[in-house]
């Protein structure tokens, strides 16, 4: 008899293995049971799960590797700066749920967070809603912002948004905010390029700041 019949054993599996599992986590986690570390954000406490933690996390992964829990019995403490509390707990939830709500007021804290986390899946999914974003209003700061955190799918799609839809860009509040000194450097264009586009520029004031993109409309 063939070693891949029936005597060597038929390998079987639940589909739905691991959405119950990690329903079940979540009510763990929104329960507040069995948990063994709370986060610490801007001195507010959250309870958490360490290992899902740690699972879900390279950066709380090393942060546990090197700062291991002791063994007297106390609550490990993990400490996070540069994400507030709203968002740490958007980004709980995704942890367990596989899901995330967002829009144009939160993106931006959000891509920081996942950055920060190093949670290269939501950044996939942040990338994906930052391209249905992109408008004549707000493409140079979503393309300056997608060039920090390389987004490189945004930073395309805000490129060629601005390339096709320049003549509109230019009459943008953002647009007019731009110092004059040394702006050609946000356009992909070259020198040559840049002087014919140029021409359908409208004045806009000399001493005026850029201002970072931080969502929501304009």
């Amino acid at each position: 008899m063939s070693d891949s019949g029936p005597a060597a054993g038929s390998v079987v599996a639940d589909p739905q293995h691991s959405r119950k599992l990690l329903r079940a986590l979540r009510s763990f986690w929104q329960e507040q049971c069995f948990q063994d570390a709370v986060l610490v954000i801007d001195g507010e406490e959250i309870p958490v799960q360490k290992n899902i933690l740690a699972a879900a996390s390279p950066y709380i992964r090393t942060k546990l590797n090197y700062n291991p829990p002791k063994e007297d019995g106390s609550v490990y403490t993990i400490e996070l700066q540069g994400i507030s509390m709203p968002i740490m707990k958007q980004i709980l939830n995704y942890i367990f749920s596989g899901e995330i709500t967002l829009s144009e007021d939160t993106i931006q804290d959000v891509v920081q967070a996942a950055d920060l986390l190093l949670l290269t899946d939501l950044k996939l999914l942040c990338c994906q809603f930052l391209e249905t974003c992109i408008t004549a209003e707000n493409c140079i700061g979503i393309r300056l912002f997608s060039l920090h955190y390389c987004l490189h799918h945004v930073h395309h799609a805000a490129t060629d948004f601005l390339q096709t839809h320049f003549r509109d860009v230019v009459t943008t509040e953002e647009f007019r905010e731009l110092p004059r000194t040394g702006c050609a450097s946000c356009w992909p264009w070259r020198s040559s390029t840049w002087a014919t586009r140029s021409t359908c520029w409208r004045p806009w004031c000399a001493g005026s700041s850029t201002t970072p993109w931080r969502g929501g409309s304009t």
